[in-house]
């Protein structure tokens, strides 16, 4: 799905039914379930010139894939990690190509996988000049005891496990060089054949929450974060409870919108309690 133009607090209203609806699929075969996954492409504005429908594509396509590997008995991990992916590879997206600059003109990303039967989980912040964040912290969860990884180190670690390293003129886009530009160095520095939409930031972070045929939830969310951040900014995204919370008993849940509310109230995680209080009730 791709949010459009509401309220921050009725994007998590809009997620909350969505998740309580993908615990509620049915079962079939027995103690198998239905798999089921939902796909975010971020909160955003968008210039009435610019149509929609290559961002409702995009998210589309990223759906299909992650269901077509649950389809074929992948797990509810691998689906959400996969369907990110798809929207890192993006331009369209904040997340992996396409992410925002920070203040210095650099594109530092942020993201989370939550697997909701273990709580296990793997996120990074601050990552540089890779390509899918997403599928890092696959590798990162399953190949450390750690849960979140920054700085020097998660560079390090990418080298370490052969992710390799991509020129920062694959992630930094035309729209989001020309967003910083309008944003830190004045509209007199922006190219006078700049449209609207070509200036507009577009999507948000995005994200997908899936049940894989065992019943096992999923989350995992991915950002560049907001246009002109300073250096070293970290918002809601990698932060368990707050990006992402995923719990096999309830649901799972992917954040979209301004980090620094969201991590205030650990939305996430508090959307999960609500919906463990409404199956109780």
């Amino acid at each position: 799905m791709l949010f459009l133009k509401l309220a921050p607090f009725d994007y998590f209203v809009l997620f909350l039914h969505w998740v309580v609806n993908l615990k509620r699929v049915k079962r079939v075969r027995g103690p198998m379930f239905e798999p089921a996954i939902i796909v975010h492409g971020g909160c955003g504005v968008y210039p009435r010139e610019e149509s929609l429908e290559p961002f409702l594509a995009g998210v589309k396509d990223a759906a299909l894939q992650g269901h077509a590997l649950l389809s074929r008995a992948g797990s509810a991990v691998d689906a959400v990690e996969a369907a990110v992916s798809v929207l890192e590879d993006n331009p369209l997206f904040n997340s992996g190509r396409g992410s925002v600059l920070n203040l210095d003109g650099q594109v530092e990303m942020d993201a989370i996988v939550i697997d909701g039967q273990t709580l296990g989980s793997g996120a990074v912040c601050g990552l540089r000049r890779c390509a899918n964040p997403a599928w890092y912290t696959l590798r990162f969860h399953f190949q450390t005891r750690h849960c979140l990884l920054t700085g020097a180190g998660a560079q390090e670690f990418m080298r370490s496990q052969g992710i390799p390293e991509v020129p920062d003129s694959y992630l930094v886009v035309p729209r989001r060089r020309l967003a910083w530009e309008k944003t830190v160095l004045g509209d007199q520095r922006s190219p006078d054949t700049a449209t609207a939409s070509e200036l507009s930031p577009g999507c948000d972070t995005v994200g997908a929450v899936a049940m894989d045929a065992t019943g096992n939830v999923a989350a995992a969310t991915s950002t560049g974060g907001t246009t002109a951040k300073l250096p070293g900014r970290v918002g809601d995204s990698p932060i368990i409870g707050a990006g992402a919370y995923a719990d096999s008993d309830v649901g799972a849940v992917s954040t979209t919108g301004d980090g620094e509310s969201i991590m205030k109230v650990c939305l996430a995680r508090r959307t999960v309690e609500l919906l463990e209080q409404s199956q109780t009730v």
